[in-house]
């Protein structure tokens, strides 16, 4: 990257939508999740560019560890890596985070049954009853471009595959906004950082 050329978060997007099943090494993340064909199921894909405020990842660390030998030699031993946490704030947009985090075994219904009253939908947290019914995995995609508009972008994309929403706080905040705190979280070899500049390996 040259020196000298700034990024602004201005220019940055979010997408979510459900886990790429077989990630292909012969298009970037966000064309897999957005096409919702070949290798990507796609289905979901909700876009979030202009509602998040703030976004943090951090993770895949690879701490080490002293191993004391007989005697006064040390050895290291690294660790593995941890897992990746993506945490972003955004403007509440109903209970989609909340859908996320509880999985299909939510009772919630838009007409038709019981948890229906009237015009409000109603979510309820409830336990899964089997595998299928466990939270849906996800893969969060986070674009970072240098530039607005151009055909000289430096783009990168951040994504989290087989990602697994683990926390939502909701709050109100003292000037009058709706907000969420959303927590994303994978293991780290589902974690992709790519961009369409660097030409390669640097190791």
């Amino acid at each position: 990257m040259a020196v000298g050329i700034l990024w602004y978060a201005q220019f940055a997007k979010a997408h979510l939508a459900n886990a790429v099943s077989t990630v292909a090494t012969t298009s970037p993340m966000f064309a897999q999740l957005a096409t919702g064909t070949g290798t990507s199921t796609g289905a979901n894909l909700l876009n979030w560019t202009g509602r998040v405020s703030d976004l943090t990842i951090r993770g895949a660390s690879r701490d080490i560890t002293a191993v004391n030998t007989f005697g006064i030699s040390q050895l290291s031993q690294p660790g593995r890596p941890e897992v990746v946490t993506a945490e972003f704030t955004l403007i509440y947009d109903g209970d989609t985070s909340a859908q996320y985090l509880a999985g299909s075994s939510i009772t919630y219904s838009y007409t038709g049954t019981a948890a229906n009253t009237g015009t409000f939908s109603r979510f309820q947290y409830g336990e899964k009853s089997t595998v299928a019914t466990d939270r849906v995995l996800l893969c969060g995609v986070f674009t970072l471009d240098n530039q607005a508009t151009g055909t000289s972008n430096k783009t990168v994309y951040v994504s989290l595959n087989n990602a697994s929403l683990t926390n939502r706080e909701l709050s109100l905040t003292s000037d009058g906004y709706v907000q969420e705190k959303w927590t994303l979280k994978c293991l780290a070899q589902d974690f992709y950082e790519e961009d369409n500049y660097s030409g390669g390996a640097v190791i």
